[in-house]
């Protein structure tokens, strides 16, 4: 027998004007698709069962399309939809598969159980005591179109080459659902894990009709039956590692939690803090001023959005400044322009901060014998960063469309590294060498357990929602066996370099002079 504690008995109806019938409810907490909480009602008044859109969009939860339903809400006012979704609930030891309508009038929960989840297990309500007895034994499938207790056949999978035809023959394999767990993957899903071109599995599923004396038919309920999403485990590492925004359970969870730090940077300037940048100058140093350089239409056409856009965040000003930099475009390896001060001539009067860049080859070290890898990506690190208010005047570029000045650390100013370095190795000091390296913006989390990690990269997260510091999402990977990092592939059985830095190594000309060398050997590492 489970039992299921509901707190918080309430009155709830759906939303709108108070109905003059009303029953009481029991509010209950449970885990929704094992990962997501959320608060459930169980109404004996509600004729199926209902989850609020609200809910659906918050957890990102695929909505299928359905019948038509006519449904008439607390206050006899009717509402009409065709949207659904499955859900898999957790209530204590009891786990079961369900069908939820999807509503947008639902004041006073997130999903509410209605009559036939009652008729299916039959509970024991004590309505004094706010209490709800479960027989798991006591369980009736109901009559349902889309559930019965049918064996599924699983085709055997065949590779058809492309430019080519085949008819695969389909075996008689019945699949009993205690014994396997099938895995089945939607379009939509399919078309994010794979890149174009990739050769991918195929198979057929039935369903057949199972007698009543059968005796292979289980005794587990449809609900009980996990159909879980994703690829046949012979090709779960080929979805593995074209799959960029394919997450794993840990990762959403992480994802919910922590949405705040994982969303766009919000407009406007980051905290003050200590490491604020300073650029202080040769004593004597005249201010550098030079003349724009000249830029294409297509140029000035980009550089009039990239100022529109630095100017709504708050980012840079309009400037009086007797110091004045030239700006230039950099396409970067998408075709995008990378907007590029040129402050070469700042930068020879600046004093120099010689703070120590780590050294790649002994931050690796550290990683040996670690199984679990999560790796953060800062979005534009050095936005992330103030200029010091006497400071600001001496980051002045110039262009077409007028002087501006930067309000946070712009890219190219000598001790930027040094200062961003500084910050990163401050703030993430108490996790440095245990399971955090970090260089620059970019921080990988290592650990040897599942269960360590995850509380690594909960403590790593939480400090940078204590600092006010923001992670790009598109470039995380979370609970990674092997990821790639400063140019290495790293992973369990050790680390190898990535392919783009050998083919650049080796396409590399030969060196003719000392400057040349230090080139190839910085590249070559």
């Amino acid at each position: 027998m489970n039992q299921l504690s509901a707190h918080e008995p309430s009155l709830c109806t759906l939303s709108g004007p108070s109905a003059p019938n009303v029953s009481k409810l029991l509010k209950l907490n449970c885990i929704v698709n094992d990962w997501i909480n959320a608060t459930v009602l169980v109404d004996s008044g509600a004729a199926c069962c209902f989850v609020s859109r609200a809910f659906v969009r918050a957890n990102s939860l695929e909505l299928l399309q359905g019948a038509d339903y006519n449904i008439t809400l607390a206050d006899n006012s009717t509402t009409r939809t065709n949207e659904i979704v499955s859900l898999t609930l957790h209530f204590c030891n009891i786990k079961f598969t369900m069908t939820a309508i999807v509503i947008d009038a639902l004041a006073c929960g997130d999903i509410i159980l209605g009559i036939n989840f009652l008729k299916c297990f039959n509970p024991t309500i004590d309505w004094k005591k706010s209490t709800i007895d479960i027989d798991i034994n006591n369980y009736t499938p109901a009559p349902h179109d889309n559930m019965s207790t049918s064996d599924i056949v699983l085709a055997s999978f065949h590779v058809i080459p492309s430019s080519s035809n085949s008819s695969p023959r389909t075996p008689d394999t019945t699949v009993q659902s205690e014994e396997h767990r099938i895995k089945l993957v939607s379009r939509r899903t399919m078309k994010s894990l794979l890149k174009d071109n990739t050769t991918v599995p195929l198979c057929s599923i039935y369903l057949l009709p199972t007698s009543t004396d059968s005796t292979s038919t289980s005794n587990v309920p449809l609900q009980s039956v996990q159909i879980m999403s994703g690829l046949n485990s012979k090709y779960d590492d080929t979805a593995a590692n074209t799959a960029k925004h394919s997450y794993n359970e840990h990762e959403q969870r992480i994802h919910v939690e922590f949405k705040d730090i994982f969303e766009t940077m919000p407009p406007g300037l980051p905290p003050k803090r200590e490491h604020d940048h300073a650029i202080e100058l040769i004593p004597g140093s005249q201010p550098p001023a030079k003349s724009a350089y000249r830029l294409s239409l297509t140029e000035l056409d980009e550089l009039r959005k990239q100022l529109d856009k630095l100017l709504a965040n708050g980012l840079i000003r309009a400037s009086k400044s007797a110091f004045g930099a030239p700006m230039l475009f950099v396409k970067k390896k998408d075709g995008s322009m990378r907007m590029c001060i040129d402050y070469r001539d700042l930068n020879s009067i600046t004093i120099k901060n010689r703070y120590p860049l780590p050294r790649v080859d002994e931050l690796l070290d550290r990683l040996s014998g670690a199984k679990y890898f999560s790796k953060l990506d800062l979005q534009s690190g050095y936005y992330q960063i103030r200029m010091k208010e006497e400071d600001i005047h001496k980051t002045a570029f110039r262009t077409r469309y007028g002087s501006f000045e930067f309000l946070v650390l712009p890219f190219g100013l000598t001790n930027a590294p040094s200062t961003f370095m500084q910050m990163m190795q401050d703030i993430m000091k108490p996790y440095l060498d245990r399971f955090v390296i970090s260089f620059l913006d970019d921080i990988l989390i290592y650990s040897n357990t599942l269960e360590q990690h995850q509380q690594h990269v909960r403590e790593v997260l939480q400090t940078l929602r204590e600092h006010k510091l923001y992670v790009k999402q598109s470039k995380c990977e979370l609970f990674k066996n092997q990821v790639e990092f400063l140019g290495f592939n790293i992973g369990r059985d050790g680390l190898s370099m990535v392919d783009e830095k050998i083919q650049a190594i080796i396409s590399w000309p030969t060196p003719t002079n000392v400057k040349q060398l230090r080139s190839f050997l910085g590249l070559a590492g």
